[in-house]
Formats: structure tokens, C-alpha cells, sequence
């Protein structure tokens, strides 16, 4: 007795020990899946529907999830695997963006193996490497893809959407072609250079995360702005749209499609006066009777990169730095 004793203790902290790292690597692939999958993609409301069913057991929630009624037939899938038929997954899944540990993941396979998979994806040029261990999938018509900033800009981070001077040109409010391409999203992160285009990333906070949606540019997802939010976003964050005379220009045009009540309801849920007082200013001037729409306490700048000297506005507690002429050099009619 005394001998066998420590032996079943042993056996049984080796037991917790695994079930605990096996817990972690579950947390670890968890995590990994809710971070790349493309935030407009039905698999993700899949995931989120069904917990952790999807990565519960290396081989059931492969077969379940490619809809196959059998484990022989997850295996045979798994034999005959190429970098073709793993392109077309993919795309199938809308699974743009993603990491060897998603991949491994997904098609119930080791690191190893799915390291060997994207070196092959690689040579025959069906992924690109955009940042350090996350690849982008150019599938059979690379050129469709590569020449889509908008839509390379929206699987680089998550959640995100296109917005600021991106989302003005996208809708034909400004005649300017940004080389910057502009994203809103809640999370910090680094500007990315990416086959010549470059990436830049504005942290929002939570809240003024809104006001998005789904379109589909030259066959691809991409998630942008609606025409009011693209409005209201230039006007909190000037400097990534052009600056305001840009931002005024193309808020002149987009009043021919832009829904008033929607544009004064976005400003005031973002809760920034200032931008408050920027927009009421610039309607106004333009002959639109703004009411409702909340404003500075104390006179601010019309353009905040420019000194302050001007007339004051006195209902919109603004100091006006710029003549009508530079807001619109073709008139307010």
C-alpha cells in the first residue's frame, strides 16, 4: 500500500495537469478563432450561437462544421487536402484573414502541418503574408483582391469598418483619393503597408461604434460607414478626412442623398459637442434649419488645425477661421 499510493497520486496530478493545459489550449484556440474570423461572417454568428462546440473535439467539430455525416468522411476530406481545396474552404467560409493557429483549428490538424500548408499556399501564391504570422487569402484571382484596399483594410483588424475620408470617396462625396485608407475601430493598433496601399487604424471609443454596414465591392465583403457616420466621423476626427474645407465640400454633396433627422441623431449620440457645433454651423450655412442638435458650451474652432482669428458664431459658440469661399468654392445654392 504504502508503495502504490504515491503512484496513483502521481497518476493523478498528471491527469489534472493535462486537463488543465488542455482547458488553456482550448481557451488559447477560442480566443485565436473569435479574433480573426471576419466580423460580417456567418461562421462567426455560428460560433457565437453554438459556444465552444466549435473547437470542443479535434475531429467532431472539423466534420460537423464542413457538413460532413462522418467521421470517415472528415478523414478522407482530410487526406486528400491541397492548397486549392484549402483556398476554396476558405473563401467558402469567408475566412479572409488568418493565422496558422486558425488553420489548424479549422481543418483539425497540428501546428506543424499547418505551417506546412501555408508554405505551400504561399509558393503558389493563393495567401500573402500582410503582418508577421497572419496571411490574407488571394484565392485563384489575386488581382481581384490586391487591387480592393477597402476590402484588405476591413479583414486587418476586428472589429472595424471603413470610415473618415475612405468612406467619403467610396460614396462620391469628395473628387480627393485618399493614399491613406481609414478605419474606425476599438482596438489599437499599428498603421500596416500592405502591396502598396497603407492602412491606417483610429481607436473609437465603444460607444461611437455604430452606424456600419455590410456592402459588397467588386464581389467582396466590406464593411464600411453609412453615408451619415461617414459624415459625422470626419467631423469629430477632421485630420482624417482632409481637413474640414474637404469634409464641408462633401457634406454639400451628401445632402442630396443623406438623411437629416439620421445625421442630427448620429451627432448627438456621440456626444462631442464640438462636432455638434462644426455640423449646426455648416448646415445652417448651407440653408439647412438645424434643431435638436447639441453644441459647444464655449466657442471652439470651425478648423482646429488653424489659428484661432475669426468672427464668433455666437448660437453655435464657434470662431470661424475660414471664409464661406475656402468651405465652398462653388457656392452653398
Amino acid at each position: 500500500f504504502g508503495r502504490s499510493a504515491p503512484s496513483e497520486w502521481h497518476a493523478s496530478q498528471r491527469l489534472n495537469t493535462s486537463h488543465r493545459c488542455h482547458s488553456e489550449r482550448l481557451k488559447e484556440t477560442k480566443d485565436l478563432y473569435s479574433s480573426f474570423i471576419c466580423l460580417t461572417s456567418p461562421l462567426l454568428v455560428a460560433v457565437r450561437k453554438s459556444g465552444i462546440s466549435l473547437v470542443a473535439h479535434p475531429v467532431t467539430r472539423c466534420y460537423h462544421h464542413w457538413g460532413m455525416k462522418s467521421r470517415k468522411e472528415f478523414f478522407e476530406m482530410k487526406r486528400n487536402l491541397t492548397p486549392i481545396s484549402i483556398a476554396q474552404q476558405l473563401r467558402q467560409q469567408e475566412l479572409f484573414y488568418f493565422t496558422p493557429g486558425l488553420l489548424s483549428a479549422l481543418f483539425g490538424m497540428d501546428l506543424a502541418r499547418a505551417y506546412r500548408l501555408i508554405a505551400r499556399l504561399k509558393q503558389s501564391e493563393l495567401i500573402a503574408e500582410v503582418e508577421k504570422g497572419k496571411y490574407m487569402l488571394l484565392g485563384l484571382e489575386p488581382e481581384r483582391v490586391l487591387a480592393n484596399p477597402l476590402f484588405i483594410a476591413g479583414q486587418l483588424v476586428t472589429p472595424g469598418y471603413v470610415s473618415y475620408w475612405s468612406a467619403l470617396h467610396f460614396y462620391g462625396f469628395t473628387e480627393q483619393v485618399p493614399f491613406t485608407i481609414f478605419v474606425a475601430t476599438t482596438k489599437k493598433k499599428r498603421p500596416v503597408v500592405f502591396h502598396g496601399f497603407r492602412f491606417r487604424f483610429v481607436s473609437v471609443q465603444p460607444r461611437k461604434f455604430f452606424g456600419y454596414r455590410r456592402e459588397m465591392v467588386g464581389e467582396l465583403p466590406v464593411v464600411i460607414a453609412d453615408e451619415e457616420k461617414a459624415i459625422v466621423d470626419s467631423l469629430q476626427q477632421p485630420r482624417y478626412a482632409g481637413g474640414i474645407g474637404e469634409i464641408a465640400k462633401a457634406l454639400r454633396t451628401a445632402l442630396e442623398v443623406t438623411d437629416m433627422p439620421t445625421l442630427i441623431e448620429y451627432a448627438n449620440r456621440m456626444g462631442d459637442r464640438s462636432l455638434g457645433s462644426r455640423l449646426g454651423y455648416l448646415l445652417e450655412t448651407l440653408g439647412h434649419p438645424v434643431h435638436g442638435l447639441i453644441c459647444s458650451t464655449t466657442p471652439i474652432k470651425l478648423d482646429p488645425s488653424r489659428p484661432r482669428s475669426g468672427t464668433v458664431d455666437s448660437r453655435w459658440r464657434l470662431v470661424v477661421n475660414m471664409t464661406e469661399k475656402e468651405l465652398f468654392p462653388q457656392g452653398v445654392g
